[in-house]
């Protein structure tokens, strides 16, 4: 064989070794990213905080002005 070609072989085959440890570390990424959001969904649905009833401060008038009553003579 020519020594090129044993050459790009073995590139090619260290990339591939490359690509498979990037895939597994990736699949396993995912499990942990999976398993963290089903244990926050969980947590949500448990601490859900009692609703606040919220009373409405009635709403206050604006003050009355005096009326200008003109004196009669």
């Amino acid at each position: 064989m020519h020594p090129k070609i044993k050459k790009f072989e073995k590139t090619i085959e260290n990339y591939e070794r490359a690509i498979a440890k990037r895939e597994k570390e990736i699949e396993h990424f995912k499990s942990i990213i999976k398993k963290a959001t089903t244990e926050l969904q969980n947590l949500k649905k448990e601490e859900k905080p009692p609703e606040k009833k919220v009373e409405k401060k009635p709403e206050k008038k604006p003050a009355k002005k005096p009326s200008k009553k003109t004196a009669k003579t």
